[in-house]
């Protein structure tokens, strides 16, 4: 069959990924603001499904993973806790590019310069490669054990 749209043709393995992507997206959201609202509010599970009408393990199996949700289910699920989904559609184009790199590359540091994180303190050390006229400074990193 030949393509007469100006669409490129969606491959199935991208339509797969951003529709569980989304599903992922949506679960999260709503996994997150019940946990926000069940400390603040004192909310339970079975409370909602009471509120609900519905059996408590059928919203347990809501929260417990992603999955197929009806817009219908979520619109409910959200107003029995208060709440509203806000949308908003984004342009791939219009996103900002992710920029992820390892913290071990991520960090400038200079030689045997010392980091303090939460619960460990890291010393770096500089290594400098060479290959084919190009040079790449590569951090590594050495865990001292708290003391």
């Amino acid at each position: 069959m030949v393509n007469t749209s100006k669409l490129n043709p969606m491959k199935r393995r991208d339509v797969a990924y951003y529709r569980q992507r989304q599903k992922n997206r949506v679960f999260t959201a709503l996994v997150e603001f019940f946990a926000q609202e069940a400390e603040r509010r004192g909310i339970t599970k079975k409370q909602l499904a009471e509120s609900l009408s519905k059996d408590p393990s059928q919203v347990t199996r809501w929260l417990s993973s992603p999955s197929n949700f009806e817009l219908d289910t979520l619109s409910d699920l959200l107003l029995a806790l208060d709440a509203e989904l806000d949308h908003r559609i984004v342009r791939f184009s219009d996103r900002a590019r992710p920029n992820y790199a390892h913290p071990l590359v991520a960090q400038t540091v200079h030689q045997n310069a010392k980091v303090t994180t939460e619960s460990q303190q890291r010393r770096y050390k500089s290594t400098v490669v060479k290959r084919a006229q190009t040079e790449v400074k590569v951090e590594t990193a050495v865990t001292a054990v708290p003391g």
